[in-house]
């Protein structure tokens, strides 16, 4: 729950803020080599950026320049490997175990004893998105209990990157580190609706002022307290099973304060913008979009704040609208689509 309300801290500005993640991811995965976090991007699909390393208890002299060395110098198969793997897993099930054998990086990390590692990446379908890594002793898969649990983080840290881009904090791919944080008091002037502890609707605009989403903020707001209440000791797993990233695919709900210290529940609109494909609704480009990443329809429920049985109905919709055969004929296409555009907008910049 700590990593989740981290991820939230849009009035912190890059560094902080992701020195913020580590410090609350380290207690439950710091194997004994410390825990590190970046931004990346994919928006090119050609082209993988990392930059903004922040990392606490790293004993790899140089980790942080051996780790960008890598990544550039990475096989276009293994990092294809890499990003459309699972949000969470080892390097060793993503690319191989051979990889960590014959990679110079990789034997040079493993005089200090590291000898695989742990990627939690919470991606957005835009290719933007925030990573965990975490230097392991021993080489191996990825728990499956383990596996759900830091799925759902990672919904999370995608949907706190998008918020933090969406009102201007930092966190950009192309921040530069300098300028103003948003002010913390500014979240009422943002916010779709403001809620009362208990749910009540204090304040709403727009959709969420419609009956379809004040039921469905009321839901948001009692299950964002229970979770962040008596769950958070008792059943720490449930709770985060209980925040979603967002609401109805809409709005993120979090915390507020007035400075009379009054809380309030506030709901941001933070909606995630899917592949621009024609045909299809905002809400199947949304679906779409995480179906692209190999996402789970149990794992898309959880990013956008919908039922499987929704998200099942707008796949299938998905499938008959664009004739794809399977899930896999839906990212194939979609990928393709990316790479075409990629390659038009650099002709175009050559021009």
């Amino acid at each position: 729950m700590g990593v989740i309300e981290a991820a939230y801290r849009v009035d912190l500005a890059e560094r902080p803020w992701l020195a913020g993640l580590v410090e609350a991811a380290r207690p439950l995965l710091d194997d004994g080599h410390g825990v590190f976090a970046c931004l990346h991007d994919t928006v090119d699909p050609t082209r993988y950026r990392v930059h903004s390393l922040v990392g606490s208890g790293i004993v790899v002299t140089g980790w942080a320049r051996l780790f960008s060395l890598a990544i550039r110098r990475m096989d276009p198969a293994h990092l294809s490997a890499a990003l459309d793997g699972p949000t969470c897993a080892t390097v060793s099930e993503t690319i191989g175990e051979a990889f960590l054998r014959d990679n110079v990086f990789v034997r040079q990390v493993a005089r200090a004893g590291v000898l695989d590692g742990l990627s939690i990446r919470g991606v957005d379908p835009s290719g933007r998105g925030v990573q965990l890594c975490v230097p392991r002793r021993t080489m191996g898969p990825t728990p499956p209990e383990s596996f759900e649990v830091w799925s759902r983080i990672a919904a999370h840290l995608a949907s706190g990157l998008r918020l933090r881009m969406q009102v201007g904090a930092y966190g950009s791919p192309t921040s530069d580190g300098r300028g103003a944080v948003p002010d913390p008091a500014s979240r009422l002037d943002r916010a779709a609706a403001v809620l009362e502890p208990g749910g009540r609707i204090a304040h709403a605009t727009g959709e969420a002022a419609t009956p379809e989403g004040q039921v469905a903020l009321r839901a948001a707001a009692i299950a964002f307290d229970r979770a962040r209440g008596r769950l958070r000791r008792a059943d720490p797993l449930e709770a985060v099973s209980s925040w979603t990233a967002l609401c109805d695919g809409r709005w993120t709900v979090l915390d507020h304060f007035d400075r009379d210290g009054r809380r309030f529940v506030v709901a941001e609109r933070n909606e995630v913008t899917g592949p621009p494909i024609a045909g299809l609704s905002d809400r199947e480009r949304q679906v779409l979009g995480y179906v692209a990443m190999g996402h789970s329809n149990k794992l898309i429920a959880y990013h956008l704040g919908l039922s499987p049985s929704t998200v099942a109905s707008h796949v299938a919709a998905i499938l008959a609208k664009m004739g794809a055969a399977s899930r896999v004929d839906l990212i194939r296409r979609v990928h393709a689509e990316r790479r075409a555009a990629a390659t038009a907008a650099a002709v175009g910049a050559d021009r």
